[in-house]
């Protein structure tokens, strides 16, 4: 019975020696762990410090791919921490998406009859970063130099009487000029303006400041995105810097309208931008504007699918453009050449087709006829070839019946004078320098 007693208390005191050495054993092998760990760490965080900018630096693709390198061969002899690469490489993608700047162009169609609006403009959009240039268009850029001050108020009339005309005048070959032109301005509705003469002159204006800064563009490059705008217009750049590239991204085609205006479907199916929010262009959309076009007996052999569009597009003739275009020209200069062929002040030899488009037609029409988009995949219209405009963020007017569910659809559209225009809008028209001014500060705090 002893011997029994003494075996059982030699195996408990076995096995407690073994559950001893257990514990001794993973207790080291846990500061092992640590201790190793650690070095890592501190190896790939030396790693990091020596191919990582500091928070003050700004992120830029070398750095980025020096780090990316390191990571995969910290040492120089083919070692790879699979996790820690992908860690390393996640992390360096949302760096460089967080702090890339994209650029950004703007053309402000103003007066000097109000300097003021393209100052406050140029005040609180110029100083930002992504704000490449501020192109100021006045008077002083019009190709009709002296429309301003010596088109008269019988000529005006004349314009207006002409233009109204066409619809009964021009053949169905003209359908789409043969629509616009009959919502051309009525004089009653001009002489409600407080310059009558100084808004027709203006029709042609934008297009004078696309031709200058497009100039621009040999020299510099192209921006990422082109901003056209009247001078009381308001746009939130902080917030644009965020949503373009996500929405509208610079390597893909897009003409964006700050706030779009459908016509009626059955009576004219067509889209264009609604007054001073303006025209956005994505840079490959700009690319399109300034490529040369050469049409003429070469139509079956064009592989580009934009010019092969462009080129049969000048073929049908739709507006008259044909008789001032130029082999070589691009889609840019043919709408200037169009827009200042006939001079308002020559309204009495004007030719046919003379010039009977307010200069927001001349937008819709280029951009969605001529391709300088991509089709904007309207599900009603996804079979027309010409639906091409987009409204930012879906802003749309519809201009036949109104229904709860078209007015949901106006969005930035609803941005329109002081009251309606927050430091949360993205686009506004009918602002204030006083207001822009307001808007600025509230952004700042």
């Amino acid at each position: 019975m002893h011997q029994a007693t003494t075996l059982r208390l030699q195996g408990k005191r076995s096995r407690r020696a073994q559950s001893f050495n257990v514990a001794k054993t993973k207790i080291v092998i846990f500061f092992l762990s640590a201790f190793w760990l650690f070095s890592f760490v501190n190896h790939q965080s030396s790693l990091l410090s020596l191919h990582t900018p500091s928070h003050a630096e700004k992120w830029d693709p070398l750095s980025l791919a020096s780090a990316a390198i390191v990571a995969q061969d910290p040492v120089g002899k083919g070692s790879r921490v699979p996790d820690q690469v992908d860690l390393l490489r996640a992390a360096a993608q949302t760096q460089l998406e967080r702090h890339s700047k994209i650029s950004i162009d703007i053309i402000s169609v103003g007066s000097h009859a109000r300097p003021i609006y393209q100052e406050a403009q140029e005040r609180f959009f110029g100083p930002k970063d992504s704000v490449r240039n501020f192109f100021r268009i006045t008077e002083e850029d019009d190709t009709e130099a002296d429309c301003s001050s010596k088109l008269t108020t019988s000529q005006l009339e004349k314009v207006v009487t002409f233009c109204k005309s066409r619809s009964r005048v021009l053949g169905e070959e003209f359908f789409h000029l043969k629509q616009m032109a009959t919502h051309y301005a009525r004089v009653q509705w001009l002489n409600k303006k407080a310059n009558a003469i100084g808004w027709l002159c203006a029709q042609k204006r934008p297009f004078d400041g696309l031709v200058k800064a497009l100039g621009a563009y040999r020299a510099q490059g192209t921006p990422d995105y082109l901003l056209v705008l009247d001078d009381d217009s308001w746009v939130n750049i902080d917030q644009l810097e965020v949503s373009l590239p996500s929405m509208y991204p610079a390597k893909t085609p897009y003409a964006v309208a700050g706030c779009m205006l459908r016509s009626r479907v059955r009576e004219h199916n067509f889209t264009f931008p609604y007054g001073g929010w303006g025209m956005i262009f994505s840079r490959s959309a700009i690319e399109n504007l300034m490529k040369p076009l050469f049409c003429y007996n070469t139509t079956d052999r064009i592989e580009d699918e934009f010019l092969r569009l462009a080129c049969w597009r000048l073929s049908e003739n739709s507006i008259g453009e044909q008789k001032v275009f130029r082999e070589g020209m691009s889609v840019a200069q043919l709408m200037h050449a169009y827009v200042t062929d006939q001079p308002y002040q020559q309204v009495d030899s004007w030719n046919s087709v003379g010039y009977c488009l307010h200069s927001d037609w001349v937008w819709g029409y280029f951009a969605n006829f001529y391709h300088i988009s991509v089709h904007a995949n309207t599900p009603y219209f996804s079979q027309v070839l010409e639906d091409r405009l987009q409204g930012f963020n879906g802003s749309e007017i519809y201009t036949g019946r109104r229904t709860p569910a078209n007015d949901q659809l106006r969005r930035e559209c609803r941005n329109e004078g002081d009251d309606m225009c927050t430091k949360n809008s993205n686009i506004c028209h009918y602002v204030t320098p006083q207001h822009m001014e307001k808007l600025a500060w509230q952004l700042s705090r």
